[in-house]
């Protein structure tokens, strides 16, 4: 899709563009005009964000080499689970401008990026670079947070990790076991539910994740619980 070129306002000097601050960085602006950030990596890296005063609006992203086009929502989840480097800049573009380009399913249905967006878009990237059957953020009364759609029932997962953390806390303090972070439970195809526990604040949360027989998960759901923390500190400090 062709994209309006636009004033250049400025570079943004990081090294690995995080589109989250990227976006935080547009809104406090109160940009009218997009981010590209094109980054170091195979697969879509090459984005654009648009905002129409700050209001984020429309997302787009195309895979350099194939010519792969991906738009909205779809673009927003990937943007927000990118790890690399790369280099972004902010344009600056008419309103009118934005509001006609080409591609409908650009737009976003909710212009602004919300706790449940971000959370799950983090949930979304373990599926998909994990292959895991679920993933989900509950609390320890078993209520779910944030899921992805999965052919698991997610309140379920989320009430039996509440379980598993009541047994894993009786070990710690009944049979004076160390701290634990992870307990997981194995079926005979050797399919795994993994819970994994963390705090923020005063209140501990678990990641619970459905993985796949012989299926590695330790580095991804390490990396996701840092950025799930992130989110959640900032939604409940």
């Amino acid at each position: 899709m062709k994209v309006p070129v636009g004033q250049k306002l400025k570079d943004i000097e990081v090294t690995e563009p995080r589109v989250e601050i990227l976006i935080e960085e547009a809104q406090k602006e109160t940009l009218t005009g997009y981010i590209r950030v094109t980054y170091e990596k195979t697969g879509i890296n090459d984005l654009y964000i648009f905002f129409v005063k700050g209001e984020l609006t429309a997302v787009y992203g195309e895979e350099m080499l194939t010519q792969r086009e991906i738009f909205g929502r779809e673009a927003l989840d990937e943007a927000l689970t990118v790890f690399s480097k790369g280099i972004a800049s902010l344009y600056e573009l008419e309103e009118n401008e934005i509001r006609q380009l080409p591609e409908p399913k650009i737009f976003l249905e909710e212009k602004e990026m919300g706790f449940t967006n971000l959370l799950e878009a983090q949930l979304k990237r373990l599926n998909r670079e994990g292959q895991f059957l679920a993933s989900l953020v509950a609390d320890v009364q078993g209520l779910p947070i944030a899921a992805v759609d999965s052919q698991y029932n997610t309140e379920m997962i989320a009430a039996l990790s509440a379980l598993v953390r009541d047994v894993s806390h009786r070990a710690e303090t009944q049979l004076g076991f160390k701290k634990m972070d992870e307990v997981s439970l194995v079926d005979d195809d050797k399919v795994r539910l993994v819970c994994r526990y963390f705090t923020v604040g005063d209140y501990m949360y678990i990641l619970s994740c459905v993985i796949p027989a012989q299926q590695t998960y330790r580095r991804l759901t390490s990396t996701a619980l840092r950025e799930i923390e992130k989110i959640m500190k900032k939604r409940f400090r």
